[in-house]
């Protein structure tokens, strides 16, 4: 079982220098802008901001937000081994 807000697939589209789109089947879902130290990362589906220091780090939240899956503790129902 997967959250709601868990994609199938998502393409990240380069438009022009410091700007990023994560697109869905769905439309665009994030946008990123900025360059340095001050990127911005913009959740479309919710029109929520979030600012970061380095692009990295502001791909790292946009990605885990797209793939993130509820796993349940006990393993069952994915094929994720317990560690």
């Amino acid at each position: 079982m997967t959250n709601q807000n868990t994609v199938e697939s998502f393409q990240v589209v380069y438009r022009n220098y410091g700007h990023w789109d994560f697109v869905t089947k769905r439309g665009r879902a994030f946008r990123l802008r900025g360059s340095g130290c001050e990127w911005l990362a913009m959740d479309e589906r919710n029109r929520m901001a979030t600012e970061f220091k380095t692009f990295s780090s502001a791909l790292l939240f946009i990605t885990e937000r797209l793939m993130h899956e509820n796993l349940k503790p006990d393993g069952h129902g994915n094929n994720l081994p317990l560690v």
